[in-house]
């Protein structure tokens, strides 16, 4: 015990709160492991433009839709495009000329990386080696592909129920759901469009 201005305090009732006051502040439990984020590479200006001008499409178009040009293995270069980019973002091309190039770098991927930044280090991998062999007087072969930009559900149609107004011969909506005027009925709905590419001729040039 001990005397602070005059008046007695106990020091080891200050202890017992302070303790317990630092077990309120404790990480229950084991503590947990330090995780590091693995800072994501910086693209440069010409992947970029890679991305937006359209040929990232032209090359998944020629590689896995186009079936009769020979991708595996091999660089796919786009040469010339024709289309233009819809308002809802997608391309609407209507030839594709593509040169492809045997692949001889391979990419090498640090552990941890994302999807996006794999993509960009098999684009860099891909541009280099293309440089090198064309400096090497090498000449890819070229293929043209046909291919529209199409509505696979196009004219296909869906069953639904919806609210029937017998006075007007109307469709109506749920807020009137409780009118002795209205009928629950069957009715034939749009499809939502699935856009797909479809090939129509690839010839080697």
């Amino acid at each position: 015990m001990k005397k602070e201005d005059g008046k007695r305090t106990d020091s080891r009732k200050h202890e017992t709160l302070d303790r317990r006051q630092m077990k309120v502040h404790e990480a229950p439990g084991k503590p947990k492991a330090k995780t590091v984020a693995r800072q994501s590479i910086k693209y440069d200006a010409e992947y970029i433009s890679y991305l937006e001008n359209g040929e990232s499409v032209a090359v998944l178009i020629a590689r896995d839709i186009a079936r009769n040009v020979p991708t595996a293995g091999r660089w796919v270069d786009v040469t010339e495009t024709k289309g233009w980019k819809r308002d809802d973002g997608r391309w609407n091309f209507s030839q594709i000329v593509v040169e492809l190039f045997p692949r001889r770098l391979h990419p090498d991927y640090p552990e941890g990386i994302s999807d996006g930044d794999k993509k960009y280090i098999t684009w860099k991998t891909a541009h280099e080696d293309i440089e090198q062999q064309r400096r090497s007087g090498v000449r890819g072969e070229k293929y043209r592909i046909h291919i529209k930009l199409v509505n696979v559900n196009r004219g296909k149609t869906r069953t639904e129920k919806a609210l029937w107004d017998k006075r007007f011969n109307t469709w109506t909506t749920r807020f009137f759901l409780k009118a002795s005027y209205n009928e629950w009925r069957d009715r034939k709905v749009p499809v939502e469009p699935k856009w797909e590419y479809v090939v129509e001729a690839v010839t080697k040039l």
